[in-house]
């Protein structure tokens, strides 16, 4: 009897090591904002997508994916300050993960580049990055 339990021990920490490859498509994103009130966003989902100016998917097949076996990172690359947690790896949120890029107050423009990492908790060879450049734009006058 004790053997069978250790069998079924061992099946089932197989068959959490073996989750959906991580893949993001595209393979680059952009996302920017024209807005004096906005932010450039780019955000993480549960579901197996991102969300940017380009929408996209993080893994081959979203279907019966279970978000809480992987875990996301960012890391700032250059430009201006991105707001969001940088440089640690945390959970997927049940709302997305989310990093921003906010205009200047004053017309102008700010630019940065993050790169962000998704990996399985159980099989971090099972990992994918993508580069992600955010543009925030102010008008002035009130922007658009």
């Amino acid at each position: 009897m004790a053997m069978a339990m250790v069998m079924t021990m061992i099946g089932n920490k197989a068959g959490e090591i073996a989750g959906e490859p991580v893949n993001f498509d595209p393979a680059s994103a952009a996302t920017s904002t024209t807005n004096p009130l906005g932010s450039a966003d780019f955000t993480i989902l549960q579901d197996g997508t991102y969300d940017a100016n380009t929408d996209g998917t993080w893994v081959d097949d979203a279907a019966g994916l279970d978000s809480d076996k992987y875990e996301v990172r960012a890391v700032q690359n250059s430009g201006d300050a991105v707001s969001g947690t940088l440089n640690s790896w945390i959970a997927i949120s049940a709302l997305g993960t989310t990093w921003s890029l906010t205009p200047p107050v004053e017309a102008g423009t700010k630019n940065a580049s993050v790169t962000v990492t998704i990996r399985q908790k159980l099989n971090t060879d099972n990992t994918d990055s993508i580069v992600v450049t955010f543009t925030a734009t102010n008008l002035g006058g009130g922007g658009t």
